[in-house]
């Protein structure tokens, strides 16, 4: 027969890109909304260390107003609004630190199984497209006679189950 054969894009190839695609744009979008759920929950934190600061800060000048004016009286007071003061920031800076600190673990735990759902995802439509459709579309529709097929001796044009095209012959 005159002519060569020459490779064509095929409808399994494209519906495995499809699918890569698919599989690529899942994981990023949970990705985008692991990142930003982090974003939003270390904001929150960080407001809450301003507002307990505040809280703190106004404890504070309450306490210092509502001490005695006499000499000993004063200075115990004033030591005792002083360092429960500090215990207060400190108490906030601490609890700031480990609101942050589980935000950002569970940001990296949320990224980590999307990056690892993303292969999965990936290695399934590969296995898949590969067994489902390459065999489908390749090996059986090559191996089949010109005349013959599975249908009771009625020939299967090449390239039609599946919807699939590995070849056609260029004229």
């Amino acid at each position: 027969m005159p002519g060569q054969w020459v490779a064509m894009p095929s409808i399994c190839s494209s519906r495995r890109v499809a699918s890569h695609k698919a599989c690529n744009q899942w994981a990023d979008e949970g990705s985008l909304q692991c990142a930003q759920w982090a974003d939003q929950g270390s904001y929150q934190c960080s407001q809450w260390k301003d507002e307990g600061y505040s809280a703190c800060s106004q404890w504070a000048d309450d306490g210092y107003k509502a001490c005695c004016d006499w000499a000993p009286c004063s200075w115990f007071c004033d030591a005792l609004v002083w360092i429960s003061n500090v215990v207060c920031h400190a108490w906030y800076w601490v609890a700031n630190l480990v609101c942050q600190a589980w935000y950002w673990v569970a940001n990296l735990v949320c990224q980590g199984w999307f990056w690892v759902a993303r292969w999965v995802c990936l290695l399934w439509v590969t296995i898949f497209y590969f067994w489902r459709f390459r065999l489908s579309c390749g090996l059986k529709m090559e191996t089949r006679g010109k005349d013959q097929g599975r249908r009771g001796g009625r020939g299967w044009p090449r390239g039609s189950a599946f919807g699939c095209e590995s070849h056609r012959r260029a004229s």
